[in-house]
């Protein structure tokens, strides 16, 4: 058992680490930068040796079951050692790169557990009597899925309850009953069936452990293609594929694990992991992307809860077609109450009752009933979310038509142009800033700035996750889903600003950036071989830089630091870097920000006290937001729910620059809106463009005051998420190609008053249409075949 465990893993992480690679977002993201524990640096240095050990380890097992044949044993070893060894003298883990040869790397990487336990299965008759016990298939699904009810949904109700009060919770509480009940239901009547089927055979004990074979074996590559492929954007026909592989995997380990050796189930540790599981999950589950971690935690409980039910009730006595009829009602119960809450829900809410609104919040929040609706709930724009997946993560030998842009073709004017620096916070929400919540009152230092700029109260980043939203940042554009299109300067509008401005340069070369912006002699802020970049080391260096520079000459400055990035608080424990408490707020990343706070201050002092204050253009923002236990939910991962589009944007400009000009500080704005609002303000008024491009949030006094924004398009860096922001930010629509699901929300100053709504037919088709107007003239205008 332990010898399978150890290979079963190590091939695993090996495999999966080169998937990794050769994802586009996952190498640009997490493998390049190296965000990934420290652990995992170890597995990827000592991957040869651990080959090795495996293949020793695997080779004894073998050894001594007597059932496998020697000469197989002998060549599987030696195979598998030699490989171990050969990978000692030349690594292979820490030189993939992100190309085809990782993907075929990913499946070569399993076949060490997979020849093991194929040669273990052609080696034992594939029988069992599981199916036999008529009773125990009926009554052990029924009592499991009561009470992974009453552990997860009926906890979190009774101790938490939902924000619309009483009438919600008692809904939610409903929906969840009849949602595990229904699917304990259809796993006992699938059981009950299979059992009929086998009964019906020559040899009723190998077809019932093949027909098991097969169910696990399609259950087991559902949940890898959806929950966790899925979550990092790896779609198409190698994803069934891969899959399907690892599918095989399992099955085989499992099947083998339990024809090979009869293992006690131990109830008290189940009970045990049933009472804690939830709880223990959302206190040490911090950073997981998409909720995958939390995912596969409940799959785990549920299989505990059945192992546990079916020892339970062996021998339960009660005849198949009993078994059959009695699950057979319960789905048609459960499915009726799905029927009717749907049917009187219009009535319902004119008795400001929403049960459908409970269902989703419930969705959101815990995650037992979150896994069931999603495998549950039935959709009808398969077509929709297929086009998405078919518009994301294109591959980099997409043929483009890159274009060559000029916001403004307005001469520079006269005189030296003023120092700009770009500050934007990896992952800074607005509501953590006094100048936006006063409630938070550990940021005086930005709250005073903000004093003598203008805050814009209602920005969002036309991306979630840096991955596309930095880039776009710099396009003041959206761009098409692909890290990243080549050559990118022809594209680049700021860049060529601060070329022809003959700004110098002080730029952090981040992982992104570093694939973006052509060379310079000038050298970067920080380097892209840093793991992390630290906003008060990058503004000591910028001060430092600053001081020796000719004054003559004017300064572009851009850096981005992740001090509050979720995967840099998880590495650094997770905890406060302050004894200070935050009530109302979350401890380890409000204690950052106090402390990003404070050195951003003394760079401000350092600005006056050297005289460059008066002539200085500053923007503060973010590359996007962060969620921090709405719903459930941390991180940022592929969402774009509205506390990860959210962000802060002040702007101080020299009062020069602003006397003659004119703003709107409530109006949308957007990331994209600092490319042509520099160029505004440093006296280049781009020309007008199409809705595609980002425009100034500064005007001249004499021209009229730009039309509202209507809609304006959304996504996620990372996965096939889009959405449309509505009237001037209040709204909020998001199609989720992962999850198969659609978010309405609306959206308040803050994401305590945000709402979620339920989605209408009407809603959900207008705004499909218009997300697929969005696409289809997006890739027009980068020549992408549709």
């Amino acid at each position: 058992m332990a010898a399978r465990l150890f290979l079963l893993l190590f091939c695993a992480l090996s495999s999966f680490y080169a998937l990794l690679c050769y994802t586009p977002f996952t190498w640009n993201n997490f493998i390049v930068d190296a965000r990934y524990p420290a652990s995992i640096g170890f597995f990827l240095h000592l991957h040869g040796l651990l080959l090795a050990a495996a293949a020793a380890s695997g080779t004894w097992a073998l050894w001594k079951d007597a059932s496998c044949p020697s000469l197989g044993v002998r060549l599987w070893g030696a195979f598998h050692a030699a490989a171990g060894l050969w990978l000692m003298a030349s690594p292979l883990l820490t030189t993939l790169q992100n190309d085809p040869r990782s993907l075929v790397w990913a499946f070569l990487l399993l076949e060490p557990a997979l020849s093991w336990e194929l040669l273990q299965f052609s080696s034992r008759s594939l029988e069992t009597g599981f199916l036999e016990d008529e009773g125990r298939l009926a009554c052990a699904p029924l009592a499991a899925g009561l009470a992974l009810f009453l552990v997860y949904s009926a906890t979190h109700l009774l101790l938490r309850g939902l924000p619309g009060g009483p009438s919600d919770s008692a809904a939610a509480f409903a929906w969840s009953f009849f949602a595990h009940i229904l699917a304990a239901a259809a796993y006992a009547a699938l059981l009950g069936l299979l059992g009929d089927i086998a009964e019906r055979t020559g040899a009723p004990r190998k077809a019932a452990a093949g027909m098991l074979l097969f169910l696990l074996f399609a259950a087991s590559a559902a949940v890898i293609k959806k929950f966790i492929l899925a979550s990092f954007s790896f779609e198409g026909p190698a994803a069934a594929a891969y899959a399907a592989t690892g599918a095989l995997l399992l099955s085989a380990s499992a099947l083998n694990t339990v024809r090979g050796e009869r293992w006690p189930v131990p109830k008290t540790a189940v009970l045990i992991l049933l009472a804690l599981a939830p709880s223990a999950a959302a206190r040490f589950i911090v950073v997981d992307w998409n909720a995958l971690l939390q995912t596969l935690s409940v799959l785990a409980v549920w299989a505990a809860a059945l192992l546990l039910s079916f020892s339970t009730f062996k021998g339960t006595p009660l005849r198949r077609p009993a078994c059959v009829r009695t699950a057979l009602l319960v789905i048609l119960a459960a499915w009726g109450a799905y029927a009717l809450s749907y049917a009187l829900d219009p009535y319902l809410r004119r008795a400001s009752l929403h049960p459908r609104r409970a269902a989703l919040r419930l969705a959101e929040e815990e995650p037992s009933f979150r896994t069931l609706h999603r495998l549950l709930s039935r959709t009808a724009s398969g077509g929709f979310f297929q086009l998405l997946q078919s518009r994301t993560n294109l591959p980099r030998s997409t043929p483009l038509q890159i274009p060559d842009v000029e916001l403004s073709t307005v001469p520079a004017p006269g005189g030296r142009p003023p120092d700009v620096f770009i500050i934007v916070i990896d992952s800074l929400r607005p509501d953590y800033l006094g100048a936006y919540d006063p409630k938070a009152g550990f940021t005086p230092a930005i709250d005073e700035f903000a004093k003598e700029s203008v805050v814009f109260r209602r920005a969002f980043s036309a991306y979630g996750g840096t991955g596309l939203s930095e880039p776009s940042l710099w396009t003041g554009a959206l761009l098409p889903h692909l890290q990243y299109p080549s050559p990118f300067s022809p594209m680049n509008p700021l860049e060529k600003l601060l070329k022809r401005g003959a700004f110098r340069p002080l730029i952090t070369m981040d992982a992104v950036l570093s694939q973006l912006l052509a060379p310079s002699d000038e050298k970067p802020l920080d380097e892209n071989t840093e793991n992390t970049y630290e906003l008060c080391r990058s503004l000591s260096r910028l001060e430092a830089r600053l001081e020796a520079a000719d004054k003559a000459r004017p300064v572009f400055a851009y850096t981005q630091p992740q001090n509050i990035h979720v995967s840099i608080i998880d590495k650094e424990g997770g905890r406060p870097v302050s004894a200070k408490s935050y009530p109302g707020f979350d401890a380890p990343y409000a204690s950052r920000v106090e402390r990003m706070d404070a050195c951003f201050g003394r760079f401000v002092d350092t600005l006056k006290s050297s005289g460059r204050w008066e002539e200085s253009l500053i923007i503060l923002t973010a590359d996007h937001g962060d969620s921090l236990g709405e719903g459930g939910r941390r991180g940022h991962a592929y969402t774009i729910f509205p506390e990860v589009l959210r962000v802060p944007l002040i702007v101080r400009a020299p009062k020069r620059l602003l006397a003659s000009r004119r703003w709107d500080p409530d109006a949308m704005a957007l990331l994209i809106d600092v490319a042509p609002t520099l160029y505004e303000l440093l006296g280049r008024t781009p020309a007008p463009a199409g809705r595609l491009r980002g425009r100034p949030l500064f005007r001249p006094a004499h021209a009229p005051a730009p039309p509202p924004r209507a809609e304006q398009l959304v996504a996620s860096s990372y996965g096939p998420v889009y959405g449309l922001l509505q009237d001037e930010g209040r709204r909020l629509y998001v199609a989720d190609g992962v999850g198969y699901k659609e978010h309405l929300y609306q959206l308040g100053k803050s994401p305590v008053e945000d709402r979620s709504l339920a989605v209408d037919p009407k809603t959900s088709q207008e705004a499909q249409s218009a997300i697929r107007d969005w696409l289809r003239e997006l890739h027009q205008a980068y020549g992408i075949a549709d």
